[in-house]
């Protein structure tokens, strides 16, 4: 199973206590005095206390470099990736073209997933400095995570060809090439990984599932075999599941059992579904069962990585004669991961299940139950995508779903959203229009919704107007029907209805940031400059950050001749967005008249 990688730091953090303290014995002032301090209880493993000197120092001297340094170094082991984010900020502050910091952010982005961030810094790390191979080795870690395998292996690549000794790379090409199904090379990568550490578990447990998924299940036995001969490694539960899986495919179930019982107290779900799973295999259903509810209990019900957990206990229930309980789990497999009916998981690849669900329930449940059941899941995931952003997969994953029920109309309205998103206007009008025409599973209003939104793109207001009246018939109390309404009236110069159509989304939502400023722009259009001033200043209050309403109360102190005022507002906006020329102009107009 992937998982976010465990990056090396750049910079030992041994080595950054050990220059930084010879340096502070020549420091003077109570802050540095601090930070030696902190450094020193941070290494003696009084982390608390070391992050209070921290503090102290950094609140002395709000600029002292290494104490920041530190305390970003110790929000990152502690896993407070958001903390250490705010310290790299204010170390970018003081050195904008730190190499090593950019790196870090990218790190940090990354745990903390906000992905789009940690690949802009990973990539200006790379501009400050092209022949370090650091950037490129997180860049290709990013791109793993991201399932860009072809771009993952571009920079692990460049990382190698500039560091050679860069063994994490070597690993995460390694488990790229697995994901490829280029095992040749994945072993290659693995042995040198093993050549430099042979007590490296997690390169064991890659090799080990190499071998599982090539089903040569005795060389993946004979990796952990290799390994248990070094003392000093200590295996992971998963580790013992993937040496139990070995076993089972070689249908040698009490030795996959003695395996498995070896955790104690285990946390890793697929312990016990694997018991579970082996104990049926010897007849033991009642046991098995009870070991697949004990593993059930464990995980997150709505996820499609569980399917098989549903779908294996099933199968038990209907030797045990529960037919309705194995129906259940039967559909809840069958939504998570709509592919499990040809005995594959939600990447199509082939999986091993304990039966056929599906005949050993035949007259049980009806091939229309089945079909519905799978193009919900199917749809569910696409709205998934929708939502990340994913617009590659939630259009294949909506194809999957009309390729299975043609008549279902949220699948094209599914993919007429998705083409709206990626500017096909007139292909997502013909789905919506497809949908429309269809009676199954239809959502009228989420078709009004979305059609009115591609028609606007378009410039077709009076179209776009008169579906949100419509969707707004359906659903009275969704304030972004109204919001919606009231800039396509802007955009069609009805500054009157904007404001009333953005007066009705406040009443339903009277806090939302958006909808207020909307409305300090829509007085101002309105010539009601005054409340448009007094809103604007109210928006500003309350959040600095708000360039519209820097933008609006410029605008309204131009309007009545305060030329200082609407000069320092613009001058506000001009050094977040500096290369933006209608500010520009009106900041050059508010001089000039002063």
């Amino acid at each position: 199973m992937k998982r976010t990688p465990k990056f090396n730091y750049v910079l030992p953090f041994l080595f950054f206590i050990f220059f930084h303290i010879q340096n502070s014995f020549a420091q003077q002032g109570e802050h540095e005095v601090l930070y030696k301090q902190a450094v020193q209880l941070i290494d003696e493993g009084k982390k608390e206390e070391g992050l209070k000197s921290l503090n102290k120092a950094i609140e002395l001297e709000p600029t002292y470099y290494d104490a920041i340094y530190a305390r970003s170094y110790y929000y990152m082991t502690e896993g407070l990736y958001e903390q250490a984010i705010n310290d790299y900020e204010l170390l970018l502050l003081i050195r904008p073209d730190d190499y090593d910091i950019h790196v870090y952010m990218g790190q940090a982005h990354i745990f903390a997933e906000y992905y789009s961030e940690a690949e802009d810094y990973l990539l200006s790390a790379v501009l400050l400095d092209s022949l370090k191979g650091d950037a490129y080795s997180i860049l290709g870690n990013l791109y793993y995570v991201l399932d860009l395998y072809p771009d993952a292996l571009e920079n692990f690549e460049k990382a190698i060809s500039l560091n050679k000794e860069d063994i994490s790379a070597y690993f995460y090409r390694a488990s790229t090439y697995r994901y490829l199904k280029d095992y040749p090379k994945a072993l290659s990568d693995i042995e040198r990984v093993l050549k430099y550490d042979s007590l490296d578990v997690d390169a064991y447990r890659l090799k080990s599932q190499i071998f599982i998924q090539q089903k040569q299940y005795q060389k993946a036995i004979e990796v952990y075999e290799d390994a248990q001969k070094y003392e000093q490694i200590t295996f992971a539960e998963e580790d013992f599941y993937l040496w139990a899986e070995a076993y089972y495919q070689l249908e040698n179930y009490k030795e996959a059992i003695f395996y498995l019982e070896l955790p104690q107290n285990p946390q890793y779900a697929f312990i016990k579904y694997a018991l579970g799973r082996n104990y049926f295999k010897l007849k033991d259903e009642s046991k098995a069962l009870a070991l697949l509810n004990q593993a059930v209990e464990m995980i997150d019900e709505n996820d499609e990585l569980y399917a098989p957990f549903f779908y294996d206990r099933g199968v038990v229930q209907t030797a045990l004669k529960n037919t309705e309980a194995a129906k259940s789990d039967f559909l809840q497999a069958l939504y998570l991961t709509p592919e499990i009916l040809e005995s594959k998981n939600n990447l199509n690849e082939p999986i091993t299940l304990l039966g056929d669900l599906n005949k050993l329930l035949q007259g049980k449940i009806t091939p229309q139950q089945v079909l519905e059941t799978r193009v919900k899941g199917l749809q569910d995931r696409a709205e998934t995508f929708i939502e990340e952003g994913d617009t590659d997969r939630a259009l294949q994953t909506i194809e999957n779903a009309i390729n299975l029920d043609k008549e279902d109309a949220y699948s094209y309205t599914l993919r007429g959203i998705v083409r709206s998103m990626v500017f096909q206007f007139e292909s997502a009008i013909a789905d919506f229009d497809k949908a429309n025409e269809l009676t199954k599973n239809k959502n009228e209003e989420k078709i009004c919704y979305a059609k009115a939104l591609t028609l606007k793109e378009l410039s077709r207001y009076d179209e776009a107007d008169v579906l949100l009246e419509k969707a707004i018939k359906i659903n009275p109390k969704e304030a972004n029907y109204y919001s919606d309404r009231a800039y396509i009236a802007y955009l069609n110069d009805d500054y009157g209805n904007a404001l009333k159509n953005i007066e009705q989304a406040i009443l339903l939502r009277p806090n939302e940031e958006t909808f207020l400023t909307d409305k300090a722009l829509y007085l101002y259009e309105n010539k009601q400059y005054d409340k448009a001033l007094l809103e604007s200043t109210a928006l500003i209050s309350n959040d600095d950050s708000n360039m519209m309403a820097y933008y609006v109360r410029g605008l309204c102190y131009l309007q009545g001749k305060q030329y200082k005022q609407a000069a320092a507002d613009f001058k506000y906006i001009l050094n977040t967005f500096p290369n933006d020329t209608e500010i520009k102009q009106y900041y050059e107009e508010a001089l000039k008249q002063q």
